[in-house]
């Protein structure tokens, strides 16, 4: 049993030193060391939506240069669509890139009274896995796979505004005006062979309030799975600071009050969208930390 468990923390280790040295190898090509001179250029901040230009202002998202970085969070969750059914707990680690589209999400939750669950989702080197395991070393779920690879390239999307720095332009991500809404951009994200797309909407003061998206590929209750309508709110965007895990100092070049810090939403929520059109509310999360590696 202990051997088990041992494996499950062997796997995670991996996985983040992967997501580390891929990250590390984003940036470096970033700053032109391991450019790829044959892409085409990413947009300029002065080529996007104005919605989007103001959110990235507001978020002071160029001053951000964080490798990795890395949220606890609280969470609850639904195993059931059904509006009666409890809600159940979770703590929540997500580590991410902001420069490329690669992140390790770890949880620990109760299923049952007694029945405790531990699982992890990732995507390295443009590659998803799941796996979920019953007190931590019982395997219960595992996947992986092109649909599991998109909807995890969905993920890393959604969970952008957690760190501003991931909305800006890059050579994975570009924007698109919505013709005739004012307040919503269609993100493009482009990694690995695939290409998933999104709407995030912006509130009156010019943070964004939600994303929304077709790409997001659901397991359904009688076996098998396929693409539904995803939607993710954000509120209680705030300052928050930011611990330095590095070896080198500070994780972030902002200057004055800002050092150290983001301007980030606090709670999020996330709903899959039936036919009908009905929001089924199955996950929610508020941010306790952050800090960088």
């Amino acid at each position: 049993m202990g051997w088990l468990r041992g494996s499950f923390d062997r796997l995670e280790g991996r996985l983040l030193a992967e997501l580390r040295t891929e990250a590390a190898e984003a940036g470096a090509a970033a700053n032109g060391s391991a450019a790829d001179c044959t892409a085409a250029p990413p947009q300029t901040v002065g080529e996007l939506p104005p919605c989007v230009q103001r959110y990235l202002e507001l978020a002071d998202a160029a001053s951000c240069k964080y490798m990795v970085l890395t949220s606890t969070q609280i969470g609850q969750f639904k195993y059931s669509a059904d509006d009666a059914s409890p809600w159940q707990r979770m703590k929540v680690t997500l580590s991410a890139s902001p420069s490329v589209p690669a992140f390790h999400w770890s949880a620990r939750c109760t299923f049952k009274p007694l029945i405790g669950m531990r699982g992890s989702d990732s995507r390295v080197r443009g590659s998803g896995r799941l796996d979920w395991r019953l007190w931590g070393w019982l395997p219960a779920h595992s996947a992986n796979g092109p649909e599991l690879d998109r909807t995890l390239l969905v993920r890393w999307l959604a969970d952008a505004p957690g760190c501003p720095q991931a909305m800006l332009p890059s050579a994975s991500l570009r924007w698109e005006a919505v013709p005739g809404f004012e307040s919503e951009a269609r993100a493009v994200l482009s990694h690995g062979g695939i290409t998933v797309s999104g709407v995030f909407t912006f509130d009156g003061e010019g943070l964004v309030s939600s994303f929304r998206t077709d790409d997001y590929v659901m397991p359904l209750a009688g076996g098998g799975q396929e693409r539904r309508p995803w939607l993710v709110r954000y509120r209680g965007h705030t300052r928050v600071k930011v611990a330095d895990n590095t070896s080198g100092g500070s994780g972030s070049s902002s200057d004055g009050d800002q050092q150290g810090s983001l301007f980030v939403p606090t709670d999020c929520e996330a709903c899959r969208v039936e036919s009908s059109g009905r929001e089924v509310l199955y996950v929610r999360f508020q941010l306790e930390k952050l800090s960088s590696h």
